[in-house]
């Protein structure tokens, strides 16, 4: 984990867990048609929001990671096959 996002280049510390928000804009899609990625950015930002009051809420650091390889992680989680599927967000958590 610490691994994978040292390759990204953050954070420089050690971190506990690796969040990596998706989002498959090709499933939104069949319901809510040309908003689907809009809808699929809004909920990204709504969990990311619940994340950063759950980890305020529990003494635990959320460090947002704000540049990666799209294509290293794709591959790293396998996404690169799935059509439609995009990086959201990528976090760390740090107690």
């Amino acid at each position: 984990m610490n691994e994978l996002l040292k390759k990204l280049g953050e954070p420089k510390q050690e971190i506990d867990v690796a969040l990596i928000l998706t989002s498959s804009v090709g499933k939104v899609f069949r319901k809510y048609s040309d908003f689907a990625y809009k809808v699929s950015c809004l909920d990204a930002g709504h969990a990311i929001s619940q994340l950063e009051l759950t980890a305020n809420k529990n003494n635990l650091e959320l460090v947002r990671i704000n540049n990666w390889n799209n294509g290293y992680l794709e591959n790293k989680l396998g996404l690169q096959s799935v059509k439609y599927e995009i990086i959201s967000s990528v976090m760390a958590l740090k107690s």
